[in-house]
């Protein structure tokens, strides 16, 4: 099995890395925060109940809302949560909640009555149309404080952060996947 840079005697014994390691592992949460904080700060929104409710939704719960427009079909429930890497518990609590905002809707299998399929509704897909333009603005809003130099930077930084997570979550979901078996 191929070992990671950090397991590499070289590097583990590496005083300065092993401070960064440190000091990105302490600051990960504000980080986190900060990013949650940007993404989704606060813009004027108009009056309608949609607006309103788009304000109120949890980020748990626009993830959820927004698998269903990247998936573009009904989910299964188990799906919707190994796609949320939650628990079926966490998902159904979600689940449940959006259902009764009318943003989701449950649909029984006629072949088999105990599969539920979940799909989006077209309120919840309005919902998700709505977060992502107000999520560009908020973008567009506090990345007009930086100059143009620092702008392409942290866009730069954030893509590639991006990639390399979304390469670190891969990695990890195969490894449970072979752990399991």
């Amino acid at each position: 099995m191929k070992s990671t840079l950090y397991e590499r005697s070289e590097v583990k014994e590496n005083l300065e890395f092993n401070s960064k390691i440190e000091s990105v592992s302490k600051s990960f949460p504000d980080l986190l925060k900060h990013l949650q904080t940007l993404a989704y700060q606060a813009l004027p929104f108009g009056e309608t109940e949609e607006e309103q409710l788009c304000a109120e939704l949890s980020l748990s719960q626009m993830r959820t809302l927004s698998t269903f427009i990247c998936e573009n079909k009904p989910l299964k429930m188990s799906d919707v949560a190994k796609k949320l890497n939650v628990t079926l518990p966490t998902v159904t609590q979600i689940v449940d909640k959006l259902v009764s905002l009318n943003l989701l809707e449950r649909v029984r299998n006629e072949d088999d009555r105990r599969l539920v399929i979940v799909n989006i509704t077209e309120k919840g897909k309005r919902l998700v149309k709505m977060a992502q333009e107000r999520r560009i603005e908020s973008f567009k809003l506090w990345l007009g404080k930086l100059s143009i130099e620092e702008q392409m930077e942290l866009i730069t930084t954030l893509e590639k952060l991006n990639e390399i997570l979304e390469r670190i979550t891969k990695i990890n979901g195969e490894e449970k996947l072979i752990k399991r078996n």
